[in-house]
Formats: structure tokens, C-alpha cells, sequence
């Protein structure tokens, strides 16, 4: 192993929790070392539903892998029922204890987690809900206004139906809930119930079963921990260029730079690496559809499983598709970003997980939350 490694992931053992338009693809992005099955670059627009959009990123391409075909999905279904689950569970949690605190989360994840009352990630919704072709149900959340004027309607809409209902019964219902959602922040219920999908009518979860072929249970993650064994981080990083190998893109759920830092760390498409940790805010999800060694190039190489088995090294960079759109624009964090596929240095990884977020209010006795790297492979 080279020097420069052993020293950088070092490091790694001094300072991990975990956190979260279509267009045409860009560059040399169509062109995989690793052939992975590259899907439409999509704009999740200004709200935090980059989660939904990484999953479904995952299940597209796992479905063009297999057939050859691509399929275009709605991410913001999915989102739907994520706002739908946090409402229920906090409303019924509220009218039992008589309470009248509410947050509502845009946040998610990808796979595996979850952390707040009713949120349930990616995966766990798509297996209960279904999937929906984007072509039977599209909302986007597009502009910070749009964004603001819909979670505003929904918790004014939330607390309406509670103070209305409270003392009569101890549970809402999910009719309740979706009358919630469609006042102002969504235009209907998606079609779960039954939809013409060119080929017949079915529901949600028979098109995500029987004809995009989800399966539950199908994607493992793996997260990276600041005390994590030099040994462990490298084997994950061989993993990921072996998944991108066998024609599998990865979920990569990582830490993101507070606003002052962003500018050294986000630098036009590229996440740079500084071998310095850095101050924290939110987290991101996307997918790795790529690699390059050090030295080496994105696109066709003469020997895959050469450049799969080489050592990891400072110089290794994944490409990523990001759901920021296929223009200039911004993003959830208010930040302006340019096209879809975005390269991440490995020294990003490296500096996340020896950075942290920082206590909100300050408190110097409590011990600040380290930074996050996980990744979601598929199981084949």
C-alpha cells in the first residue's frame, strides 16, 4: 500500500452517525469503464427528496441492466408516502399523549434507517406503497417558493385536523392524512391503487413487483465509521469498484459541507478532497456509476479487472450521478450547481469521516456527531 494512504486513512481512526428535470446525460458520462447501465440524469429541485431520487436511480438502472430498456419512475410518489407515514405516526402519537408538537422531515434515506417518528427509508415504502411510472404521476417542488407554500399548507393543515378531531378519537386515518397533503402541497393521491401501464391495469406494488422487478430486501448497506479499521475502509472501496464491474451502480449516502465551506469542497462538479476535515451540514445521497484509479481514466480501459484489483490510492475518484438537474440551477441547500454527474476524490470520503457537525445550540459537554459515509449495494 502507498505511503500516502496508509497515512491519509490513518487518520481515519481519531474521529460516523448517520444522517439526506430530466435532462440529457453530460460529457463522457454515457461512456463506463465498469458498464454500469446509466439511467436519465433527473432535478429533484429545491427539497431534501435527493434520497428518493438515489433509490430509484438504483432501481432504474437495475432494471436496464436486466432488460436492456429504460424506465422512467416517480420519485416524488415515493416522497408522498414519506410525508404520509410522518403525519400518521405523529398525529396519532399527539392525540393519544395530547400533544401539539410537529416537524415535518423531507430528509430520508436510502436503505435500512430509520430515525424519526413514521419515516420510513427508499426502500421500505417502495415495498409497501409500489412503484408509479413518472409518466402517471409528476410534482416537483422546483423553487424555494413552491417548496416553502407546500410544507406550510401541510403543517397548518396538520394542526387544523387535530385540534378538530381531538377528544373525538385517538387514531387518524390515512384518507385524513392524504385530504392533508392534497389541500396545497400535492394536486391528488398517486395512483397506487390502479393505473393502465400500456399493457393493462394493476396497482402499485404488482408494476414494481411483477414488472420492474423490485425485490425487498435486495440492497445491503454498508457504513463507514471514523474508528473504522484502515483494513475495513479499503476492503469497502474494492467492494464498490467490484459492484461497478459486475454492472451494478452503488448508493453512497455521505456528509455535506456547512455553507462557508462549500466553495472549497463542491468546486464546479467535483466533491474535492483537502486531507482536512471540514465543518458539516445535512447529507446527500446519489449514486456511483464509475471509477478511475490514479492516473487512470473514466470511460473504456483496456482491462477491468486490472484496474478493479489495483490498491486503493489517494488518487482513486467515483463518478457520480447527482439529481441537481442537467443545468445550472440550485439545489436543496441553496447552493448553485451545474450538470448531473458529479466526481467525488476518495479524499472526500477520507476528510467526511474525520470531520463533524457541530453542536446547535453550542455546548461544550456534549460530544459533536462525526460525519457519515454509506453505501447501498444491490445483492445479486
Amino acid at each position: 500500500m502507498k505511503s500516502a494512504l496508509r497515512t491519509a486513512l490513518f487518520v481515519l481512526a481519531l474521529t460516523l452517525a448517520s444522517a439526506c428535470k430530466e435532462g440529457k446525460q453530460t460529457s463522457d458520462s454515457e461512456a463506463s469503464a465498469v458498464d454500469t447501465a446509466n439511467t436519465t440524469v433527473k432535478f429533484q429541485g429545491e427539497i431534501g427528496f435527493c434520497w428518493s431520487y438515489a433509490a430509484v436511480a438504483m432501481i432504474e438502472s437495475d432494471y436496464k441492466k436486466r432488460t436492456g430498456r429504460e424506465i422512467d419512475l416517480s420519485e416524488e410518489a415515493i416522497a408522498f408516502f414519506h410525508f404520509a407515514e410522518q403525519l400518521k405516526a405523529k398525529m396519532d402519537w399527539n392525540l393519544r399523549w395530547n400533544e401539539k408538537e410537529f416537524e415535518l422531515s423531507d430528509g430520508g434515506w436510502i436503505n435500512g434507517t430509520s430515525k424519526k417518528m413514521g419515516s420510513k427509508d427508499a426502500f421500505s415504502l417502495i415495498e409497501h406503497w409500489g412503484l408509479i411510472p413518472e409518466s402517471q404521476w409528476i410534482i416537483k417542488f422546483e423553487d424555494e417558493l413552491k417548496k416553502k407554500k407546500a410544507i406550510d399548507s401541510i403543517n397548518k393543515n396538520f394542526l387544523s385536523l387535530q385540534e378538530k378531531i381531538r377528544g373525538k378519537q385517538t387514531s387518524v386515518q390515512m384518507n385524513q392524512i392524504f385530504e392533508i397533503l392534497t389541500k396545497e402541497a400535492f394536486a391528488s393521491v398517486p395512483p397506487v391503487d390502479g393505473f393502465n401501464n400500456g399493457s393493462g391495469q394493476m396497482n402499485a406494488v404488482q408494476y414494481a413487483r411483477n414488472v420492474i422487478g423490485f425485490r425487498p430486501g435486495a440492497f445491503q448497506d454498508v457504513a463507514l465509521k471514523s474508528n473504522e479499521p484502515t483494513i475495513v475502509v479499503m476492503s469497502t472501496l474494492q467492494r464498490v469498484k467490484q459492484a461497478l464491474a459486475d454492472g451494478n451502480v452503488v448508493g453512497i449516502s455521505i456528509s455535506m459541507p456547512e455553507r462557508l465551506e462549500w466553495a472549497q469542497r463542491v468546486q464546479g462538479t467535483r466533491f474535492v478532497g483537502m486531507g482536512k476535515p471540514f465543518v458539516l451540514k445535512g447529507g446527500h445521497a446519489m449514486v456511483v456509476t464509475d471509477f478511475k484509479n490514479s492516473g487512470g481514466v473514466f470511460g473504456p480501459v483496456a482491462d477491468v479487472g486490472e484496474e478493479v484489483s489495483k490498491e486503493i490510492e489517494p488518487g482513486l475518484v467515483f463518478r457520480l450521478k447527482n439529481s441537481w438537474g442537467s443545468q445550472t440551477g440550485r439545489n436543496e441547500f441553496g447552493q448553485v450547481v451545474k450538470t448531473g454527474f458529479y466526481d467525488m476524490d476518495i479524499m472526500y470520503i477520507v476528510d467526511v469521516l474525520k470531520s463533524t457537525y457541530p453542536n446547535d445550540p453550542p455546548d461544550p459537554n456534549k460530544v459533536p456527531v462525526p460525519g457519515f459515509v454509506t453505501f447501498t449495494f444491490p445483492i445479486n
